[in-house]
């Protein structure tokens, strides 16, 4: 047996036995999963002034699967991140934030893994001031680095599967809300993290692009069913001459994400559609994306099993030559199917996943999932992982995943957890990567904690 598969076994049974005992799942695995609606926070008056620490230590391994490449060999990776700082409530109309954040790496993967994903020096997290109530009314307005955090991550978030992440804004963001919701408008950059950022305190952060939009919250009245509907546009650019014709970007997206919860005396629902437009340099952006879900939590029986069925599909583009750019382009969300698209093969451009869900509580503080995935081309003819079928008749089957996942709250600030998975490539994968036909695993095992302390 390797050495990785040794240390698998070793980090592997423990944490099985330790789940198969008592286990349980509060809060998900990740914060930009399918299960992410299921965390949920009480709403009371703020301290005056907290101090908080978020800390999480994790080991992953994947063999055949590296960061979003299928290609032969196994490669295992330990990091870890701590985020910590204050919160200050001078007033009812005043918030400050000032975190910093420290990443780090150890037994890094040779190449092909972006390094500046999973290591920082210590650098601004979030700094900014929001101020409530202006003008007398429902209105507030925050300024400076911070997140902008909507729906379930799929169009706009930060993903913390990725140790350092993307989609950190320097941004203003005026905001009003209501009874039954909210409106956001925000015009701001998402600082970049790359090799020349990665090192070193810096208060200048190059940025990537500048980015607007509005998204919008609206809930039926109370004493109806719990249903959400939720507008948005967005706008994003780029003048890095780095598009097709060495042209710029204008990028638009319009849609709407739409979920209902406790429906029927058990059904739920989460649908998103966009539409994307603009210009990829010289070329005329025509895209796609649309995501739904429908499950059923049966409450009466044991762990309160819930199944549901899902469907993803992000359009491709079927010839770079038409003066159209057919292929989606995330807008300032999760970019990949699954976890960010760190460490695995499919981001939303040109894919298709057909999906079944079983979800179980054993205890009040075990959550445990099994997902099987089915996944296609969008279009046959175009890109998938740097390779194109531009006649088509390799098809559109790339291949199939199970995947496990389990979540166990050891008290209100600590959780662990365990995600293993495994791909069987279908005929297009197997040509796409030269003829590489093995089946990929992974697993990642991590334990996570976050404390707040009020000083006054």
């Amino acid at each position: 047996m390797r050495k990785n598969y040794q240390k698998i076994a070793w980090l592997l049974v423990p944490v099985t036995i330790f789940c198969t005992t008592s286990i349980a799942a509060a809060h998900v695995f990740l914060e930009c999963g399918i299960c992410s609606a299921r965390k949920t926070e009480k709403a009371k008056k703020p301290d005056k002034l907290t101090f908080g620490v978020d800390g999480r230590i994790r080991y992953s391994y994947m063999d055949n699967l590296a960061w979003a490449s299928y290609r032969d060999g196994g490669e295992d990776i330990w990091d870890d991140r701590i985020r910590a700082g204050i919160d200050y409530n001078p007033s009812d109309d005043i918030h400050l934030q000032l975190w910093g954040q420290y990443a780090d790496v150890y037994d890094f993967p040779g190449s092909g893994w972006p390094r500046y994903r999973f290591e920082e020096d210590p650098d601004i997290y979030l700094a900014n001031i929001e101020m409530k109530h202006l003008f007398g009314g429902p209105v507030n307005l925050k300024i400076g680095r911070q997140r902008l955090d909507y729906g379930d991550f799929r169009v706009i978030g930060l993903c913390d599967w990725a140790n350092v992440g993307p989609y950190l804004w320097d941004a203003a963001v005026l905001s009003t809300r209501f009874e039954n919701g909210f409106v956001d408008i925000f015009y701001g950059r998402n600082y970049t993290k790359d090799n020349d950022t990665m090192h070193g305190f810096a208060l200048n952060h190059d940025h990537t692009f500048d980015g607007a939009g509005l998204y919008s919250h609206y809930q039926l009245p109370k004493g109806r069913p719990y249903i959400a509907f939720e507008p948005f546009f967005l706008a994003k650019w780029d003048r890095d001459d780095d598009y097709a014709g060495n042209d710029d970007l204008k990028d638009y997206y319009m849609g709407m994400r739409s979920y209902g919860r406790d429906l029927l005396g058990g059904f739920d629902y989460d649908i998103t559609y966009v539409r994307e437009f603009g210009d990829w340099g010289t070329e005329d952006i025509n895209a796609f994306h649309f995501y739904g879900i429908l499950g059923y939590k049966f409450k009466a029986l044991p762990w309160k099993p819930r199944v549901s069925a899902a469907y993803t599909v992000s359009s491709g583009d079927d010839d770079p030559a038409d003066n159209t750019h057919g292929r989606y382009e995330t807008a300032f969300g999760v970019w990949g199917a699954e976890y960010g698209g760190e460490y695995n093969l499919f981001w939303f451009k040109n894919f298709k996943d057909r999906q079944l869900n079983l979800e179980i509580l054993p205890t009040d503080e075990l959550t445990v999932e099994l997902r099987y995935h089915n996944y296609k081309l969008e279009e046959e003819k175009g890109n998938w992982r740097g390779f194109r079928d531009p006649s088509g008749s390799l098809g559109d089957d790339i291949g199939d995943a199970v995947e496990f996942e389990a979540r166990y709250l050891l008290t209100d600030h600590q959780d662990v957890g365990v995600l293993a998975g495994v791909f069987w490539p279908d005929d297009y994968a197997e040509d796409a990567s030269s003829g590489f036909d093995d089946e990929a695993t992974w697993i990642v095992i991590d334990w996570h904690c976050s404390f707040n302390w009020k000083i006054f």
